[in-house]
């Protein structure tokens, strides 16, 4: 039951009956094989499992939501100013080159002698 709880998304200790339900009905439609080892499950187990998830439930109460919020937002904002600088970087590197002009005079047309 372990196993089967993990790998069901949203599953939890509160639909283990649901499950059982559905394993029981593929059973007795042929779908699936029986195993005692699942529907005589030993109460020790099951109790640790119960009493597991009661505590992570009791801890993601606890959890405070501001503080994810704000861890949440400094990570955005650094990989937000990561991408900003490894753009810059790019584009320094692959930007053609500008040649430097040359100083002149400041008139490029070459004055008739009088």
């Amino acid at each position: 039951m372990d196993t089967i709880l993990e790998m069901v998304p949203f599953s939890n200790c509160d639909s283990e009956s649901r499950i059982i339900k559905i394993v029981q009905k593929m059973v007795d439609e042929g779908d699936v094989e029986k195993y005692d080892i699942f529907f005589n499950e030993n109460t020790l187990k099951r109790t640790r499992r119960h009493k597991k998830w009661e505590k992570e439930k009791k801890e993601a109460e606890l959890v405070d939501m501001s503080e994810l919020e704000k861890d949440l937002e400094r990570n955005m904002n650094q990989r937000g100013e990561w991408f900003e600088k490894f753009l810059t970087n790019i584009e320094e590197k692959y930007t053609p080159k500008r040649k430097k002009k040359s100083i002149t005079n400041g008139s490029r047309k070459q004055q008739k002698k009088m």
